[in-house]
């Protein structure tokens, strides 16, 4: 089960999607659902984030909730905060924007508990996305900004890019040509670490 599981991430990191889904769903039936063990709501979880990678969102919610269900009921925050990152954002990506917020929210505050700080910063980056898309731009800059903080302190210099440019994107869109020239220049900034 650990190999199968594990030559499944390997797949998935390298671009194998198809290779990926095999091995996780003979893992997945070979699986059981103690929580000490490599369980089947861990492996529901690897099966969605390919479904998610290849943009098959609508098939990726059913393992998600499966993962968040099993998570809750064992009280394991950490994974139930990663499954409800997932989980929110697939469904803020067929248009559930209420309810993928809500489990954002959701993800973020066990994220904090937990402390996996990142975890917080990428739940930050993801409500932010939705406040745009609903045109509320001041707390989506808060939230772009706070997201970036914590990306910028952790050296995590391609999610301060992607923030950088999210900004960007936001303050064109609001005719803002001054703030979008200093994000760029910041773009800009971490690219360069890149090389």
């Amino acid at each position: 089960l650990q190999g199968i599981f594990s030559r499944g991430i390997i797949s998935t990191n390298l671009g194998d999607y198809v290779g990926a889904l095999d091995d996780f769903q003979h893992a997945y039936s070979l699986a059981n659902d103690d929580p000490n063990s490599l369980s089947k709501a861990h492996v529901a979880a690897m099966l969605a984030q390919v479904y998610e990678y290849r943009h098959e969102d609508n098939l990726s919610i059913p393992y998600f909730e499966e993962a968040v269900a099993a998570h809750r009921l064992n009280n394991a925050d950490f994974d139930l905060s990663i499954a409800l990152f997932g989980l929110g954002r697939a469904n803020r990506s067929i248009g559930q924007l209420e309810l993928g917020k809500q489990q954002l929210l959701e993800s973020k505050v066990l994220a904090a508990k937990v402390e996996d700080i990142q975890g917080v910063a990428y739940a930050l980056k993801e409500l932010a996305d939705i406040e745009v898309s609903a045109k509320n731009y001041l707390p989506a800059e808060r939230q772009f900004l706070e997201a970036g903080d914590i990306f910028k302190q952790a050296e995590n210099h391609q999610m301060s890019y992607n923030v950088s440019i999210a900004l960007v994107n936001m303050s064109l869109e609001t005719k803002q040509m001054d703030k979008a020239q200093a994000y760029l220049q910041q773009a800009k900034a971490y690219l360069e670490r890149f090389n």
